[in-house]
This record gives C-alpha cells, sequence and structure tokens, in this order.
C-alpha cells in the first residue's frame, strides 16, 4: 500500500524544564502510596501522638493550676523524638521498594532511556520517602507549635521561642535526607524488598545493640553515634538544646548521619545504573 503522507507531525505539547524532570516520578509515586487505604491508616496512625500532645496543650492552658505539662522546647524536642521512631516503618514501607522493585522488573533501564539521569531518577525516588518522613516529623511539629501560639493570652512564647519553627525545619530535612538516603542505598542493594527490609530492620536493631554493647565495654558514651536511629534522636538536642542521658553527643551524632549519607551516596552511585552489571 503506498504511503502519500511521508510529513513529519512535531511534538506539540509542553516541554518540562529538565531540573524539573525528577518531580515527575516523586508525584507520581507519593500518589500512588496515597491512594493505598492500608497506607493512609498508617498515616493516620502517625498523628496520633501528636494529637495527644495537642490536648495536653490544651489541657495546660485550661488547667494553668494544675501544671498538667511545661510547653517549652523540651516539649516540642520529645514530640520529634517520639515521630522519629517511625522513621524506621516508613523506611520499610514504602522506602524498601522505591528502587529493589525497579530492579526486580529491570524498570532502572527504562527510566534511564529517557530523557532522565541518574540524578533525577535518584532524587525522584529520593524525594517520594522525604515527603512521607516531613510529613511525620515537620507537619505536626509546626501545627502544635501555632496551636500553642493560638492558646497563649500573651507574646512571652512567641518571644521566647520565635526560633522554634526553623528548627522544625533544620531536624527535619536533616533527618529525612540522612534517613532517606540511608533507605535507598539498602533498597539498591536486593531485588528482593522484603529482604531489604530485614535488612533495615536488622541494621537498626544490630547497630543500637552494638552500640549499646561497645559503650558498655568502652565506658564511653559517644559511641552511641554507630546507630543510625539512636543518631536521630541525638539530633534533637542539636537543634532544639538539652543534652540527653549519654551527654552531649549530638554534633557527634550529626557528624555521624553525613558519613552514612555520603556512604549511602557511593552505593546508590554504584546500584543505579543504565546497564545491568552481572557479575
Amino acid at each position: 500500500m503506498p504511503i502519500y503522507d511521508q510529513s513529519y507531525r512535531p511534538y506539540r505539547g509542553i516541554f518540562s524544564s529538565h531540573t524539573t524532570r525528577w518531580w515527575t516520578i516523586t508525584r507520581t509515586g507519593v500518589l500512588h502510596f496515597l491512594k493505598g487505604r492500608k497506607f493512609l491508616v498508617f498515616l493516620t496512625l502517625t498523628f496520633i501522638p501528636p494529637i495527644v500532645q495537642g490536648f495536653m496543650i490544651y489541657g495546660a492552658h485550661q488547667f494553668p493550676e494544675q501544671k498538667l505539662v511545661t510547653v517549652d522546647a523540651e516539649f516540642f524536642r520529645r514530640m520529634l523524638e517520639i515521630q522519629t521512631v517511625w522513621f524506621l516503618v516508613l523506611g520499610i514501607y514504602p522506602g524498601t521498594g522505591l528502587i529493589s522493585n525497579d530492579l526486580k522488573g529491570n524498570a532502572i533501564q527504562l527510566y534511564l532511556s529517557k530523557p532522565l539521569t541518574r540524578i533525577d531518577y535518584v532524587a525522584g525516588k529520593f524525594a517520594i520517602l522525604a515527603t512521607f518522613l516531613l510529613g511525620v516529623t515537620f507537619v505536626p511539629g509546626i501545627l502544635l507549635f501555632f496551636l500553642e501560639l493560638g492558646f497563649s493570652s500573651d507574646t512571652k512564647f512567641i518571644m521566647s521561642y520565635w526560633w522554634l519553627p526553623l528548627s522544625f525545619a533544620g531536624y527535619a530535612l536533616c533527618a529525612a535526607t540522612a534517613w532517606g538516603l540511608i533507605v535507598l542505598a539498602l533498597s539498591s542493594m536486593s531485588k528482593n524488598s522484603r529482604y531489604v527490609g530485614i535488612m533495615l530492620i536488622s541494621l537498626s536493631f544490630f547497630s543500637s545493640g552494638m552500640a549499646q554493647f561497645m559503650r558498655g565495654i568502652f565506658n564511653r558514651d559517644g559511641i552511641i553515634v554507630i546507630s543510625g536511629t539512636d543518631s536521630l534522636k541525638l539530633l534533637t538536642y542539636l537543634f532544639f538544646g538539652g543534652v540527653s542521658e549519654y551527654g552531649d553527643h549530638s554534633f557527634g551524632a550529626g557528624v555521624a548521619l553525613i558519613l552514612m549519607s555520603v556512604a549511602s551516596v557511593f552505593i546508590l552511585r554504584a546500584r543505579v545504573r543504565a546497564v545491568e552489571v552481572v557479575t
């Protein structure tokens, strides 16, 4: 059959900027998880501790003579320390399958055959997890801050703790970056997301147990920073002040998390490839 029309029809759609192409992966991933009812139920559960603390703020203002709770920087630091517990659960789901499922289906090669770089791919996957990590730390923290601000009858609270929103943002960004990179690095090491989940749980509990064991042997509290989960908790003192039961090791925790993040970046660089390397 002869072809009469051999003209080329150019693409007439909207070209997205190269710097924002990672956002397509993030948007699709976040919407995918938010469509799951079980995941929505889980996200609702993560807000139970902040809701309880919200009632504590309400009770402190309604019954000031009872002195139920003191709403200060330590109050909000404890809230973030509690919320950090959810990092492990979010790391397991949805974190463990973000890259491992693509490795299983050879989807990374398909991603990178498009106008996407490895940085775009990793950034898009990282932003999916970071969105939920920020959602369980920064969002409830800032909501509780404004709740306390709304109940305050004078400017004493805002004059004393105007810096709290900056601390919320700083801690949430640092913690989400470190933990997100660690989870993505583990996710890139296996095609089975269940194995990745087991590795993440083992790494979290083993490192914490090893840190406590070595702390007891060498009688040095600073060894606790080798545990990623414990370092996340110690990091709250860096942004909100105070001293933990292990002493003032918040700066060391920050350095440890930076080193873990750098190691995770090297692992991702080696594992995320356009061509699968069989050894």
